[in-house]
């Protein structure tokens, strides 16, 4: 029996409609019905469409209408759907999802997987691009975030963000970029990528400050360009916290904790029973918290939840007869984690005070450190007999008195940032000796602007009967120490206020000092934003896209964080 006669070859299912106008005649030819024309096909339909609208226009206008996107703005709602939900490029190819396209429109064509990633990617981000080109060709003063992060791929990324105060005094931040950062992460490395991202965008001369994490490398770079460098704030808060825990007693409690929590995060039973303890007990549906040693404030939010389903948590063990779980945590050990997490609340509250993108954070930096050395100076009177608080309490302290010397290369910048927000002008929190110096470092930056080409009226600042003689002579000082005292006697602004609103509304009044809120607010107190990017990187990045080119991830990360920013 001849073999091949038994073999079935199963045919790939032609669903180009160019097959509506051509017939095979061969392997890899096919033949216009038309007009005979006859095309190498290689396995594409390419051909045979492009024939059909160059030779065939008006005899095939159906299938022109197919080929061509019929419904532009369609089309944009497709992209942007895929943008912003971080979609994986496979979506365009999913059958259902061209079955339930093609129910509600039969003429609409979703483009190919291909035609996005080579012809729409890179025109939106051309496009978003030039937007934010715009948008930072007319800020004055920008201030930048940076950190590195290696992908699911092992692929290492440097993120750079940038954040300004607009001429509406409205709060931006923009991802600047996400490059690929394949090199040694060495001082010289960071730098020199670093540096060409920012010439890339022609900031070099707007650039106040960089902030970075506290990592020797980084630091070290940020150092060979300028000066007017910050430690991220959060990242310092949160070594404070975790050196200051080191407690035998503290740890040997979380340990408990911790396994606690692990046996209900484990077993779907213990879970289970738990939630109806909740229902019972009145008490929020909430899911146990285990700590993460890379998340902020996680030993914090772990020991809040742990407090307020401690009733369910004891009923749900003695349900399971596993009670002996908390057999190394009695009512002392308990009431000491009340305490805790009383003490560790300032320093939550504090770190997402910091963390934020939308409002100035850098002006809070020395407040906040003033405001937590007189909160543990009262927590240690309270805690004098406590002796495994009273030590995590005193070293709180000293952590948080050597955080004003981490910022001693900085401190001028930060005072200023603090001087030029309303509700820390006073500067209650420094010296007064330090007070002086930071007006007066104030005052020589009003040589750099030059108000008169803002149109301000010198006359509603100065004496109109003074000599014209010594006019040029006077104006400077005058209007210099005339802004800043009438500034410092203006109304003070409660902490729920918002500075920008501040200077919105006193532009006119503050001709200067307004332009350089623009400058000192637009400092980020941490390298949260950063941190945001990554979240993002590591969504679309992840383990069915491990694939994905460092190009087409750049340019997808980029689209997705800053799109929303035009709208």
């Amino acid at each position: 029996m001849d073999l091949k006669s038994n073999l079935t070859i199963k045919k790939r299912k032609r669903r180009s409609d160019a097959w509506k106008y051509f017939e095979e005649i061969s392997e890899n030819i096919a033949k216009c019905k038309e007009c005979g024309h006859q095309i190498n096909m290689n396995r594409q339909t390419n051909g045979m469409l492009y024939h059909i609208m160059n030779d065939h226009a008006f005899s095939r206008k159906p299938i022109m209408d197919k080929i061509s996107l019929v419904d532009e703005s369609a089309e944009m709602l497709l992209y942007r759907f895929i943008l912003e939900d971080g979609l994986p490029l496979s979506f365009l190819e999913s059958k259902n999802l061209r079955n339930f396209v093609l129910r509600l429109n039969s003429e609409f064509q979703i483009p190919s997987r291909r035609h996005f990633t080579d012809n729409v990617i890179p025109k939106i981000y051309s496009e978003t691009r030039q937007r934010l080109l715009v948008i930072l060709g007319n800020a004055e003063y920008v201030s930048c975030t940076t950190d590195t992060w290696t992908s699911i791929a092992n692929e290492s990324y440097m993120a750079i963000t940038v954040h300004l105060i607009d001429s509406n005094f409205k709060h931006k931040s923009f991802v600047l970029s996400i490059v690929s950062f394949p090199e040694k992460h060495t001082s010289l490395n960071l730098y020199d990528k670093f540096s060409s991202e920012i010439d890339k965008w022609n900031l070099r001369s707007k650039l106040v400050s960089v902030v970075h994490d506290s990592a020797p490398n980084i630091i070290k770079a940020m150092q060979i360009g300028s000066g007017n460098n910050l430690k991220c704030f959060a990242h310092l808060l949160q070594l404070c916290v975790m050196k200051s825990l080191k407690n035998d007693r503290i740890e040997k409690t979380l340990k408990v904790v911790r396994s606690v929590i692990g046996h209900f995060k484990h077993s779907t039973c213990a879970t289970s029973l738990l939630e109806q303890h909740q229902t019972t007990l009145n008490l929020p549906c909430h899911r146990l918290i285990q700590d993460v040693s890379t998340r902020w404030n996680s030993v914090y939010y772990m020991m809040v939840r742990f407090i307020e389903q401690k009733k369910a948590i004891y009923a749900a063990l003695i349900d399971q007869n596993k009670l002996n779980l908390l057999c190394g945590l009695n009512d002392e050990d308990f009431q000491m984690i009340v305490k805790l997490t009383n003490i560790l609340k300032p320093f939550q509250e504090a770190t997402t005070t910091i963390s934020g993108d939308n409002y100035p954070t850098a002006s809070t930096i020395l407040p906040i450190i003033h405001q937590l050395k007189s909160i543990l100076v009262k927590e240690i009177s309270m805690v004098v007999e406590q002796e495994h608080l009273n030590e995590i309490v005193s070293n709180l302290n000293i952590e948080v008195g050597d955080l004003l010397k981490k910022y001693e290369s900085s401190f001028d910048m930060l005072a200023k940032c603090s001087f030029i927000d309303p509700r820390f002008k006073h500067l209650k929190f420094i010296h007064e000796f330090q007070k002086d110096r930071i007006k007066n470092l104030i005052t020589k930056e009003f040589k750099d602007i030059d108000i008169l080409k803002e149109g301000c009226d010198l006359d509603k600042f100065t004496n109109n009967n003074k000599s014209s003689l010594w006019e040029n002579y006077e104006e400077d000082e005058i209007m210099n120490k005339d802004e800043i005292y009438r500034y410092t006697l203006s109304p003070n602004l409660r902490m729920c206020d918002d500075p920008l609103t501040f200077w919105k509304n006193n532009m006119k009044n503050f001709p200067v000092l307004s332009r350089l809120a623009t400058k000192y607010l637009s400092v980020p107190g941490s390298s949260a934003s950063s941190e945001r990017v990554f979240s993002t990187s590591g969504y679309i990045v992840n383990d069915l896209r491990n694939r994905l080119t460092q190009k087409n991830a750049e340019m997808l990360v980029f689209l997705k964080c800053n799109y929303k920013c035009f709208e």
